[in-house]
């Protein structure tokens, strides 16, 4: 049979279907039961046991989602693999990153509880952006929709009392605008779909060029402080361990995207002149992770403890980040609120314009 094996394919799209099943909720509860085992001694072997018995009925359910990826995760460690490659496949790149990098740490629970909390905090960001733009896209599509309208159904029928081709003013500006929008609405729409997805598969992939200019508009701000903060946090934990920041860099180069490897690979460059962290960090450009933060770090770098500082910047970069962000997405609301009026205002200064003018023609 010639073409794409059947097989292959569809054990690939079902592999991927477990993983998405496997969400950012089902993940976190693994976490935390994780730590909460290892904080009441248990070692990471005999944890990721007694959960996987719970969460297999005691290796009697085989088939539910939980079930076949902890007896997966099970049988990559009784192979051999660590535990961030056992995982590596039902994770997010940088959870993985994240586990792989304090997979020998200690402190493993502490800094996985840490990371958790990072998620989470992030989460809400994500979460909060989404409702904040929402209204302002709302009210956008609002004023465009009524241009449109009074463009291909009230003019049409208002020109039956005074033709369109005499209309002067306001009233022509708006139905011009109108019919001008309607016109461009199955590009509009395309570019409604098309742009959200580009914009969301740039992010990890997009590294050079530009990418600096855009890292400073609001929606790549966000990722940007993301990519930070977790570089920060894998820092701490692996200089915690005993690693030098170079040795820590020459750690997460190879698990890390085009993104954060383009702009690890600038800061290595630098550190191997002389420089330290924060120093080399300034000397990137692009203001990556955080332009503040990089004047911290200068400071901190001097510290004894360092590593520890790293994890706290790390946490409150993405607050911080969070409360900017808010501010700039209240002015998106008010600058779309005034849109929406200006443009309801602009809809009945043109009715009482045709009429004035239909008044007049007599």
């Amino acid at each position: 049979m010639n073409g794409i094996p059947l097989f292959p394919l569809f054990q690939t799209l079902e592999l991927k279907f477990l993983k998405m099943q496997f969400n950012f909720k089902m993940r976190m509860k693994f976490y935390h039961e994780l730590i909460a085992l290892l904080n009441a001694g248990y070692s990471r072997g005999e944890a990721l046991e007694v959960i996987w018995r719970l969460r297999t009925n005691e290796g009697t359910d085989t088939k539910s989602t939980l079930a076949r990826i902890y007896t997966d995760i099970r049988l990559k460690l009784q192979n051999g693999l660590s535990f961030g490659e056992a995982i590596r496949q039902w994770v997010s790149h940088d959870d993985y990153m994240i586990l792989d990098t304090i997979e020998d740490s200690d402190e493993f629970a502490t800094y996985l509880a840490r990371y958790c909390k990072t998620l989470e905090t992030n989460r809400k960001q994500n979460n909060s952006l989404a409702g904040l733009l929402g209204y302002p896209v709302l009210l956008v599509t609002m004023a465009y929709g009524v241009l449109v309208y009074f463009s291909i159904e009230i003019a049409p029928e208002l020109s039956r009392l005074f033709p369109i081709e005499n209309w002067q003013g306001l009233a022509y500006w708006v139905f011009s605008t109108g019919n001008f929008l309607a016109l461009f609405l199955p590009v509009v729409i395309c570019l409604a779909v098309v742009i959200p997805l580009i914009t969301i598969l740039s992010f990890p992939r997009w590294s050079s060029g530009l990418r600096h200019h855009a890292d400073k508009l609001p929606i790549y701000s966000v990722y940007r402080s993301w990519t930070g903060a977790i570089f920060l946090q894998s820092m701490g934990c692996l200089m915690s361990s005993g690693l030098s920041a170079m040795e820590a860099i020459g750690k997460i180069i190879p698990n890390a995207n085009p993104y954060l490897r383009d702009r690890l690979e600038m800061v290595r460059y630098h550190m191997l002149d002389g420089d330290n962290l924060g120093e080399a960090l300034s000397k990137t450009g692009g203001s990556w992770p955080d332009k503040t933060v990089n004047l911290s770090l200068r400071i901190f770098c001097q510290a004894p403890d360092f590593p520890k500082q790293l994890l706290v910047i790390s946490e409150n970069m993405l607050e911080e980040r969070r409360e900017i962000l808010n501010r700039n997405i209240m002015v998106i609301r008010s600058v779309s609120f005034i849109t929406v009026f200006s443009t309801m205002l602009a809809v009945v200064g043109a009715m009482y314009d045709i009429q004035s003018q239909i008044t007049s023609s007599y």
